[in-house]
């Protein structure tokens, strides 16, 4: 329930999956599951002007995936929601700290397209530009039904390169 309302990108509908994910943790303390959620939650809702406090929000995202991580940090997920939290935080190890994340979910789980795809930005931002391309390539041929954003991060990536015409 939390995931469908999390999804219509809504401010009430973050609100009613934030209330949905609270009360799975009310059931079961230690399910890592809804503390990642709802780091999801806390940084999109900043970039969607849905928080007064963008940085305690985005503070928050962060603690609640580390705690997610804690809880299962076998699960490549969680460390891919972590180093999405982590990136949102304009810190000066905020981009090698999310590497560390990404890789360590593409470690956990070498097919994982989409960690691949969010890491090609990572390494650009890093300054590791063909690093940057090859992973988000790697992604595309892993998963050839990507999703749209895929492209955008191409996109990106290839605009960082200076190729614009393929940008």
């Amino acid at each position: 329930k939390g995931l469908f309302e999390e999804a219509k990108f809504s401010r009430q509908g973050n609100a009613d999956a934030v209330r949905m994910y609270k009360q799975a943790l009310s059931i079961d303390p230690d399910y890592p599951l809804p503390y990642a959620r709802l780091s999801n939650i806390f940084q999109l809702n900043p970039r969607f002007g849905w928080s007064g406090d963008v940085e305690g929000t985005l503070r928050r995202a962060v603690e609640l995936a580390e705690k997610a991580v804690a809880l299962d940090d076998q699960n490549p997920s969680l460390h891919r929601m972590l180093s999405r939290a982590v990136i949102r935080i304009r810190s000066p190890d905020a981009v090698r700290r999310s590497i560390k994340s990404m890789e360590r979910a593409i470690e956990l789980d070498p097919d994982f397209a989409d960690a691949y795809a969010f890491l090609g930005n990572l390494l650009t931002a890093n300054g590791r530009i063909d690093d940057g391309l090859r992973s988000i390539e790697t992604a595309i041929r892993m998963n050839p039904r990507f999703p749209f954003w895929y492209l955008f991060m191409r996109g990106i990536n290839r605009f960082m390169a200076k190729d614009y015409e393929k940008a």
